[in-house]
């Protein structure tokens, strides 16, 4: 519902996260059909246009070079993080037969929502901090 949105708090978090000022509440005054799917591609579209323009500024070969980097980074770190999670997951999953539950089903299904969660932080500090660098050429 349109009553129900947090429009400042999406701005906030999307100059914070996404580096991305965009005044939203400005577009939903204005445009009163403007619906959920619109302003998402609105958001995709000032976010595709500022990260061409980073991408102006350098080489497409340096810009690759870069994204190869950060998602490797990112990769590497969420990786390490994942394999310490299931360790701990691993230690604790017996407990599960006290609750009446089938341990190795547990495991099965509380690593998978691990491996989920690994998948969506890589590919949201990817984008995070892709879109966060400046480009400074001398």
């Amino acid at each position: 519902m349109e009553e129900e949105w947090d429009v400042a708090t999406l701005e906030q978090r999307l100059a914070g996260d996404f580096n991305l000022h965009l005044p939203i509440s400005t577009w939903l005054s204005e445009d009163h059909t403007l619906d959920q799917e619109k302003l998402l591609q609105r958001i995709q579209a000032a976010h595709q246009e500022a990260y061409h323009q980073k991408e102006s500024q350098v080489s497409p070969d340096i810009m690759r070079q870069f994204e190869k980097g950060v998602m490797l980074q990112t990769l590497d770190t969420c990786w390490r993080e994942h394999l310490a999670a299931m360790d701990y997951l691993r230690q604790g999953i017996h407990l599960r037969g006290y609750a009446q539950k089938n341990p190795k089903q547990e495991y099965k299904r509380e690593s998978f929502e691990l491996f989920a969660q690994l998948i969506d932080k890589i590919n949201y500090d990817v984008v995070s901090a892709l879109c966060k660098f400046e480009v400074k050429v001398e």
